[in-house]
């Protein structure tokens, strides 16, 4: 659960950072891969069994959230951002 806390405020900077800054990719892609390396750390440091620790980063939005915006940005630069292309 704190592996959660830990992410998310990062990806809320990011998130934030490339809403109102030029560097939007940075933003985008930067904030929720630090949370995520940092909520890995945090769960290798106090979780012993192998399959608890990939079960608990598995149950991380940020993870689902991170897939999202790559499938996003593939899917935007491949047809454009015009929802009649499909």
């Amino acid at each position: 659960m704190i592996s959660i806390l830990i992410a998310i405020p990062f990806a809320i900077i990011g998130f934030c950072l490339s809403f109102f800054c030029e560097t939007s990719y940075f933003g985008y892609f930067g904030g929720p891969i630090i949370g995520l390396i940092l909520a890995w750390i945090y769960i290798c440091k106090h979780i012993d069994s192998t399959k608890n620790r990939i079960r608990l980063f598995l149950s991380n939005p940020v993870l689902y959230y991170l897939i999202f915006i790559l499938w996003v940005v593939y899917d935007f630069s491949k047809n454009g951002f015009h929802p009649w292309n499909y």
